[in-house]
């Protein structure tokens, strides 16, 4: 018998979320790149390259492209890892990636 392949669902825009639905989709994803964390912590300490667990920013940036953030850094609130998008500038600007920790997973 052939295996059925379930296709994901992605999740809904979050301005189509209640509040309550919002917040549910930023613990989970808390929990997700937590685990994903403590994992490569793991492969670490065992002397294996854990680079793929790693939470990239999804987000996209008008007028410029997908987020430069390469991995969730914060809590379970915005992200505060530290992104440069305007490299000509002088001095180099550095601001706050900010977006949620659910945009720092795979859809």
């Amino acid at each position: 018998m052939a295996q059925r392949k379930e296709t994901p669902t992605p999740l809904p825009s979050p301005e189509n979320l209640t509040r309550e639905q919002s917040e549910a989709v930023e613990k989970a994803a808390f929990l997700i790149i937590s685990a994903q964390r403590e994992s490569a912590a793991m492969l670490k300490r065992a002397g294996i390259p854990e680079h793929f667990f790693k939470s990239k920013c999804t987000a996209h940036i008008e007028a410029f492209g997908q987020c430069p953030c390469g991995d969730y850094k914060g809590d379970g609130g915005p992200c505060e890892n530290h992104v440069t998008i305007d490299h000509e500038a002088v001095p180099i600007p550095r601001d706050r990636c900010n977006h949620r920790a659910s945009q720092h997973l795979p859809s």
